[in-house]
């Protein structure tokens, strides 16, 4: 007689916004930068769960950020500026588009560097003139890092970092093309290194 066949492992659980474990941190949380997209961001600790995932997930996917952009063209999806592989993604021909991420309630960054991923094919809209900006209300808004005639993200995906030099601890990021005509902003990907304050 044959052996009965081994149980099935069961099924791997779906990783929701709704089946995440409220996370709340004591003391504040340093990232420290290696190399562009490696493990040590900010946005791939939220997108763990701060920490209690095994993998890591979208952090817009899951609600853990909320990215917002002035428009999108085709059908490209927001959850695509925070990804961490290839994602084509950029906004319609408008004048200083933007992209930003709320981090959340509670939640203060302040930031020493910071990395890009050009959301596109080589030909199409690489930032040169931009902005990284810091804010706590949406409101008012403080230049963390000016960028003019930049090609570090020419070519296809590229990607990118650069270091900002803040005093202050933000809620709020937004990446803003500062080029004097309308342009496309194209992003596909983002990440912030620094320091993470203790969460309320």
């Amino acid at each position: 007689r044959r052996p009965p066949p081994p149980p099935r492992a069961p099924p791997a659980k779906r990783v929701t916004a709704a089946t995440l474990p409220a996370v709340r941190f004591t003391d504040a949380r340093e990232f420290v930068y290696h190399s562009d997209f490696d493990c040590n961001g900010l946005l791939y600790f939220i997108g763990t769960n701060f920490g209690t995932l095994d993998t890591w997930h979208n952090p817009a996917s899951l609600q853990l950020v909320t990215v917002r952009m002035e428009s999108v063209a085709y059908s490209g999806s927001v959850t695509a500026a925070v990804s961490r592989t290839r994602a084509r993604l950029r906004s319609k021909l408008r004048k200083e588009p933007w992209m930003s991420v709320d981090l959340g309630a509670g939640r203060q960054f302040v930031p020493n560097r910071y990395t890009l991923r050009h959301g596109g094919h080589a030909n199409e809209a690489p930032l040169r003139d931009w902005v990284l900006e810091g804010s706590n209300d949406e409101g008012e808004w403080r230049v963390l890092r000016e960028h003019a005639d930049d090609h570090a993200l020419n070519g296809e995906y590229a990607t990118a970092s650069w270091d900002v030099t803040a005093s202050n601890a933000y809620r709020f990021f937004r990446i803003k093309a500062t080029n004097p005509r309308p342009v496309q902003l194209s992003i596909g990907g983002f990440e912030l290194y620094g320091k993470l304050l203790a969460m309320e």
